[in-house]
């Protein structure tokens, strides 16, 4: 398991606090329930269509990077 740091409100944090002390379990339960939920009810559709246009945004900036740089490099040889 990996950890990470995330900044919450105050707000947040008290409802957090207090929901665990009340269902007797750990916050990091708490938010990984209610990651894995939020996920959950993503569409299907969606997500994977989201997923491929950050792929194909990364597929276009390494083609720009590389035509820029073909570009650059004719510009210096002429």
């Amino acid at each position: 398991m990996k950890k990470i740091n995330i900044s919450l409100s105050k707000h947040v944090i008290d409802k957090l606090s207090e929901a665990a002390d009340k269902l007797s379990v750990s916050k990091e339960k708490i938010i990984e329930g209610a990651l894995i939920a939020y996920f959950g009810d993503l569409k299907r559709g969606e997500y994977e269509r989201l997923f491929q246009a950050d792929l194909l945004d990364e597929y276009i900036a390494v083609m720009v990077e590389e035509g820029m740089s073909d570009y650059f490099h004719q510009t210096k040889t002429t």
